[in-house]
C-alpha cells in the first residue's frame, strides 16, 4: 500500500550490506520457520520507521521525521524540491503515514496532518477546526496509529475505534446551471467505521479490518460493495433507457410521456455514489479466512494473513494479485498458493508480498514496474525474490517494493525515478538516442512510441499491447511490429492511417494484428485524437469524428459545419480544423457534432494546428506560432517569439515547435517534457530542448516527445515510466538494491530498551 509504515531496527550503526546468496526463483517451497524477533547487539539499537509514497519517502528515527524525494509535502500546501531533504514539523512523533496529498503524524496521542491548502484543492480532514498550516484533529482521543492509501486516511484510537476520511467531490448535474464562484469545493468525508479494531488497512476509498473475536470485514468502496453498486446501477440504466423515438418528443407537449434518458442516467449515477457512501456504515464480512491477524489492502483488492501463516486474497485479480494461479477476480477469499508460515504481508497498487518464516520474501501480482521482479507483466503464483534471505517486513507502494532485513537495512526493487532508494542521484546527462536506425516517420501512440522505417516496416517501444508478448525488462527496446505501411496511429479506436490514405479501425489493440476494415478514406493531412474523441479529414475536405465505445469498432460521424479542411486538432471540449483558405473553424465536441462552427478571429494564414494543455496553437504560413486558450477562443491570441517554425506538435499538457533544426517546448514540465528539469515545473513560453541538432520531425505523446534527426536517429524525452523513451526508466531497480540512507540520516548511537519492531496487528 502507498502509506504503510514499517518499523526498522538498526543494529550496531550498520546501514547497508552487500547482497547475500540468491536462492533460485520460482514456486515457494516451505522452509522451517525462523523467528523474526530481533536481538540487541551490545545494547545499541536504533529504531527507524519507513513510509513510501510514489514520489517521496519518509523515515522516523526516535521522535524525528525526515523526508526526501520529489514533491515532499510541506505545511501550507507547498512541496519541497527534489534536492531538499527536509525535517518535518514536530519533535515528539510516535508514528506517521504518507499519502499522495498529505502527511499525518501521531504525537502524544493526537493526530496532526498537513498538505491541505487554502483553495480546498486538497481539503483538510476537518475544515471546521483548522487553524494554521498543521491540522490537529481534536475529535479523536488517544490515537494509536494512522494509515493512508492515496487520499484515504484512517486512524484508530487505543480503545479500538476506527475513523476514516475519503476525498469527495460534488456530482455535477448537467441540467443545472453552475456558477464557478458558487461551486461546492471538494471535501473529506468522515466515516465512523468500527470498534474493537485490532488491525486495519485502507485501500482506494475503502478499508478492511480485523476485529476482536477474529472477525474480518471491509467497508466503503471495497470489491464486494462496488459489485453490489455496479449491479444496481446497471439495473437503473435499464429502467431509464428510452424506447426508440421517445427522446425526440417535445418535452413541453406531453411531459408525462417525455423520456429524458441522459437525466435519468445522472440519477442512476447519483444513486451509485450514494450506495458507495452508505457502504461505509455497512461492514461486509469476509468469510473463509480462519483466525485472521493482519490485513493489507491494495487499490481494488485485499489480503489477510492468518495465525498459521497462510494468506488469503479477494477482489480484482486481473493482474494476478490474488495469487491463486489465475487472473480471475473473486469476491470471496481465495488462498494464495504455496504460502506457508508467513509472518508479514503488504499490498501495493496491484501486487502483494509476504515475508516467510525463514526470512525470504515471495511476491505476486502486477509486475508492470518490476515490483515482483519476474520480467513478465503479471505473476499469478507467488515467486521468491532472489537475494532476500533475512527479511522481517515488507513495505510496498505502486512502483516499488522494499524488504526490511534482520540487520535493520532495507533492500528495494522496482522503479525509483524519485530517488527514494538512491537518495536522489543526478539524472543522466543529455538525451540518449533510441536503439533504432533508418526511421522515416514518428508515430506516437498515447504513452508509447512507434516509428515507421524507410523500408515501410514499423518498430514500437513502450509497454502498450502492440504487440502484447513483450516482457517488462524488454519493453524499452524497439521491437518489430507485425504492421507495415502505417503512417499514423490513434489511441481512440484504436485506428491507424495507412500509406494509401485509408483509415482502419479496430475494436481493441489486440485486433490490430488483423488487417481490419477500411473505415474512411482520409486526406494527406493527419487525423488527431484526445482522450474522448478522434477526428479525421477526408479527401473531400470534410471532417468525421468518433468517440471510443468499449468492444465496438468506431463509427465516425460527419461534422456538418466544417468543409474545405486540410488539418484538424482535437482538445477536451472542441475540435478545430484549418481550411484551405488559411482560416480556422472550431466546433463543440458533442454526441451529435451538430453545433455551428466558430471561427478564430484575425487569422487567415494558418498552415498547421495542434492542441494540448488547454491551448490551441496554430503554425502560420509565415512560420509563427499563435495560441489560444481552449475556453477563450473568441479572445485575441498570444504569440510565441519563434520564427521560421516548420512544425508543431502537442501532448496532453505540453506543446513543442521545430525551427531551424532545433526544438522548443512549453507547458507543463512535471515529467521533464520541456527537455530538462532546469526548465522548472512549467513554462508559459518556449524553452529550447538542449543537445538537439538537425531535427527534421517532432511528435508528442501524452507526456513525452520524440525528435527525428536528419541521420535517422530518434531521441525522446519526458515521461519514461513505461519505456516510451526507448530506454529503461530512470531508477529502474532490476534486483534488490540497498536503500542508501541520505547523509543527513546517518545515525547517532542511542540506548534503547527493546529491539522489537512494531506491527499493525497481532503477531
Amino acid at each position: 500500500m502507498v502509506s504503510l509504515t514499517a518499523r526498522l531496527v538498526l543494529l550496531g550503526g550498520l546501514w547497508w550490506t552487500s547482497v547475500g546468496c540468491r536462492p533460485a526463483s520460482g514456486p515457494v517451497v516451505p522452509q522451517p520457520p525462523v523467528s523474526p524477533t530481533l536481538e540487541q547487539d551490545g545494547g545499541t539499537v536504533r529504531s527507524l520507521e519507513l513510509g513510501l509514497e510514489t514520489r517521496y519517502a519518509c523515515m522516523r528515527r526516535g521522535k524525528t521525521l525526515q523526508c526526501w524525494g520529489k514533491g515532499v509535502l510541506l505545511p501550507n500546501g507547498e512541496t519541497a524540491s527534489p534536492e531538499d531533504r527536509m525535517s518535518m514539523p514536530g519533535s515528539d512523533i510516535e508514528g506517521f503515514a504518507v499519502g499522495s496529498d498529505r502527511i499525518c503524524v501521531v504525537s502524544s496521542g493526537t493526530l496532526r496532518c498537513w498538505g491541505h491548502d487554502e483553495d480546498d484543492i486538497t481539503p483538510a480532514l476537518d475544515r471546521e477546526t483548522v487553524e494554521g498550516p498543521i491540522e490537529e484533529v481534536p475529535s479523536l482521543l488517544d490515537v494509536a496509529e494512522v494509515r493512508i492509501h492515496g487520499t484515504t486516511v484512517c486512524a484508530n484510537e487505543r480503545s479500538g475505534s476506527l475513523v476514516c476520511w475519503t476525498y469527495e467531490e460534488p456530482l455535477e448535474d448537467p441540467y443545472e446551471h453552475h456558477d464557478e464562484a458558487e461551486e461546492d469545493p471538494p471535501w473529506m468525508e468522515r466515516h465512523e467505521v468500527a470498534h474493537e479494531v485490532i488491525a486495519f488497512d485502507p485501500g482506494e476509498d475503502f478499508v478492511c479490518v480485523v476485529m476482536a473475536g477474529g472477525r474480518l470485514a471491509c467497508s466503503g468502496s471495497d470489491p464486494i460493495h462496488v459489485d453490489r453498486a455496479d449491479r444496481a446501477q446497471e439495473q437503473c440504466y435499464d429502467e431509464v433507457e428510452c424506447d426508440e423515438g421517445d427522446e425526440d418528443e417535445d418535452e413541453d407537449e406531453d411531459e408525462d410521456d417525455y423520456c429524458d434518458e441522459e437525466h435519468g442516467e445522472f440519477e442512476c449515477d447519483a444513486a451509485y455514489e450514494d450506495d458507495l457512501m452508505t457502504a461505509w456504515t455497512d461492514l461486509v464480512d469476509i468469510d473463509g479466512v480462519p483466525e485472521p491477524v493482519e490485513v493489507a489492502a491494495g487499490d481494488t483488492f485485499a489480503c489477510a494473513r492468518t495465525k498459521r501463516g497462510h494468506v488469503f486474497c479477494w477482489g480484482d485479480g486481473d493482474q494476478g494479485q490474488l495469487g491463486h494461479g489465475t487472473t480471475r477476480s473473486s469476491l470471496s477469499a481465495v488462498k494464495v498458493l504455496d504460502i506457508d508460515g508467513a509472518v508479514a504481508i503488504d499490498a501495493g497498487w496491484a501486487h502483494a508480498c509476504a515475508v516467510l518464516g525463514d526470512g525470504r520474501v515471495a511476491c505476486w501480482g502486477s509486475d508492470r514496474f518490476g515490483t515482483v521482479g519476474s520480467g513478465t507483466t503479471a505473476v499469478a503464483t507467488p515467486r521468491v525474490i532472489p537475494g532476500i534471505t533475512e527479511a522481517t517486513d515488507v513495505v510496498l507502494t505502486r512502483d516499488l517494493s522494499c524488504a526490511i532485513l534482520r540487520d535493520g537495512t532495507a533492500r528495494c526493487w522496482g522503479q525509483d525515478p524519485a530517488g527514494r532508494v538512491r537518495g536522489g542521484g543526478p539524472p543522466p546527462r543529455g538525451i540518449p538516442p533510441v536503439a533504432t536506425q533508418g526511421v522515416g516517420r514518428l508515430m506516437p501512440f498515447g504513452q508509447d512510441t512507434c516509428a515507421g522505417r524507410e523500408d515501410g516496416s514499423m518498430v514500437c517501444w513502450g509497454q502498450h499491447e502492440l504487440p502484447n508478448t513483450h516482457t517488462v525488462t524488454a519493453f524499452a527496446e524497439p521491437r518489430p511490429s507485425p504492421h507495415a505501411g502505417l503512417v499514423q496511429l490513434l489511441t481512440v479506436g484504436p485506428c491507424a492511417r495507412t500509406s494509401g490514405d485509408e483509415l482502419r479501425c479496430w475494436r481493441s489493440t489486440a485486433e490490430m494484428h488483423e488487417v481490419g476494415p477500411t473505415t474512411l478514406v482520409v486526406s494527406k493531412a493527419v487525423a488527431a485524437d484526445s482522450n474522448a474523441f478522434a477526428c479525421a479529414v477526408t479527401s473531400d475536405g470534410h471532417v468525421h469524428c468518433w468517440r471510443p465505445v468499449s468492444g465496438k469498432a468506431p463509427a465516425p460521424i460527419l461534422v456538418s459545419s466544417i468543409s474545405e479542411a486540410v488539418d484538424v486538432a482535437v482538445g477536451k471540449e472542441h475540435g478545430c480544423a484549418v481550411r484551405r483558405d488559411g482560416k480556422v473553424d472550431c466546433w463543440e465536441l458533442s454526441a451529435t457534432l451538430s453545433a455551428p462552427a466558430r471561427r478564430l478571429p484575425a487569422l487567415d494564414d494558418a498552415a498547421q494546428i495542434a492542441e494540448g494543455d488547454g491551448q490551441l496553437c496554430v503554425r502560420t504560413r509565415a512560420g509563427r506560432v499563435r495560441c489560444w486558450k481552449e475556453k477563450e477562443l473568441d479572445e485575441p491570441s498570444f504569440d510565441h517569439p519563434l520564427e521560421e517554425v516548420e512544425a508543431i506538435t502537442a501532448g496532453t499538457h505540453h506543446a513543442c515547435a521545430l525551427t531551424k533544426g532545433q526544438v522548443w517546448c512549453w507547458g507543463n514540465n512535471g515529467n521533464e517534457q520541456l527537455g530538462s528539469a532546469a526548465a522548472g515545473k512549467s513554462s508559459a513560453g518556449p524553452r529550447r530542448v538542449p543537445g538537439l541538432r538537425e531535427v527534421v520531425e517532432i511528435a508528442a505523446g501524452d507526456a513525452h516527445t520524440c525528435a527525428r534527426q536528419r541521420s535517422g536517429s530518434v531521441r525522446c524525452w519526458g515521461r519514461g515510466n513505461e519505456g516510451q523513451l526507448g530506454r529503461l526508466p530512470t531508477g529502474w531497480l532490476a534486483e534488490p538494491t540497498p536503500m542508501l540512507a541520505p547523509q543527513w540520516l546517518e545515525p547517532r548511537a542511542t540506548k534503547e530498551t527493546t529491539g522489537r519492531r512494531a506491527r499493525s496487528g497481532p503477531p
